[in-house]
């Protein structure tokens, strides 16, 4: 398994969560993958198939960094467009761990559509870069 390293930080008690109730399914759908960590990002896919890939070398092919959920919504380059308007304050000035696990368990309706849209158009520039590799 991948030891569920983001949820469990995010999920901590037993409990409805208000996400769930998003009224975009894109959004809502989004934030679930990054919950469960059911995405593409490399520390992820790295562990599928037959080329296991070890998790010291699951790395970002512009960063040399290891591809994971925060890097990938909070550090890469390559997704600065896509974090436009969508980050509060405190993850832009100092983004850390402890910032962005906040950021994913947040409940605020309009902190939630700000980190759906985000997980959404990462993901999905993210997937679209994968079909141009594999091509």
């Amino acid at each position: 398994t991948s030891s569920l390293r983001l949820y469990q930080h995010v999920k901590i008690d037993f409990g409805f969560e208000s996400y769930l109730c998003m009224y975009n399914s894109s959004f809502r759908v989004s934030i679930t993958r990054l919950r469960l960590s059911s995405h593409l990002f490399l520390v992820e896919r790295g562990r599928w198939g037959r080329k296991r890939i070890e998790y010291k070398d699951r790395l970002c092919t512009m960063c040399n960094t290891i591809e994971d959920e925060f890097h990938c919504l909070i550090e890469c380059p390559y997704y600065i467009k896509e974090r436009k308007g969508c980050l509060p304050e405190i993850l832009k000035r100092r983004p850390s761990m402890f910032e962005f696990v906040k950021y994913v368990k947040c409940e605020n309706e309009e902190e939630l559509d700000m980190l759906g849209l985000l997980c959404f158009k990462v993901m999905k520039k993210h997937r679209d870069k994968q079909v141009l590799m594999d091509v």
